[in-house]
């Protein structure tokens, strides 16, 4: 495959013209919808590992830190629904 039809992962779906080369256009970027997503999906992982860490290697301080960061996961979690169902309703999927 030609390196010019290698995507960054910045970008969406591009369809590649009759011999195999990626067409870029103006709406290959990702969005500012999509950006909430990523953030607050990978800000949602991350705290749960720290929450299970926690948990597991330090009780002591995972009783009083643990449910903040559950409810900073919820709303995460809640900002992943919000953007899920705007991508999915403006037909941006």
């Amino acid at each position: 495959m030609p390196e010019a039809a290698v995507l960054s992962a910045m970008t969406r779906h591009v369809p590649a013209s009759a011999d195999g080369v990626a067409v870029a256009n103006a709406s290959s970027t990702i969005g500012a919808g999509a950006v909430v997503h990523v953030v607050a999906g990978s800000t949602a992982f991350a705290l749960l590992g720290i929450k299970f860490a926690l948990i597991r290697w330090r009780p002591s301080l995972a009783y009083d830190t643990a449910p903040w960061i559950g409810r900073v996961v919820a709303v995460c979690f809640v900002a992943i629904w919000i953007t899920s169902g705007f991508a999915f309703f403006t037909n941006q999927l």
